[in-house]
């Protein structure tokens, strides 16, 4: 008998606690970034992502005396024979679906 209450109490408590985060921030967090850990498992965000995104922001900003080429054409050619566009344009959409859209 005395585990029968203590197991209804601990009920109780569970559900207590899951309506306390249903109605918390933590919970609505959890659903909106679910997909966020496969995003952050691809070796590429890591690895490849940020020296494409700081040699595409040095030919932008980097004054050297010569005509800057546009952001298009800078990344072409930081992608040659790095990562294909069709690879690049699903990473993006993951990154959308993780980050930015519902």
């Amino acid at each position: 008998m005395k585990t029968g209450l203590v197991f209804g109490g601990q009920v109780k408590v569970l559900a207590s606690y899951e309506g306390s985060l249903k109605h918390n921030f933590v919970l609505q967090d959890l659903k909106t970034f679910r997909r966020a850990p496969a995003l952050l498992a691809n070796p590429r965000v890591h690895e490849l992502y940020p020296s494409f995104i700081c040699n595409i922001s040095r030919g932008l900003f980097q004054v050297d005396g010569q005509p800057r080429k546009k952001i298009l054409k800078l990344a072409r050619r930081e992608m040659k024979g790095k990562i294909s566009l069709r690879l690049l344009v699903k990473d993006l959409i993951q990154a959308g679906r993780a980050l930015l859209w519902p």
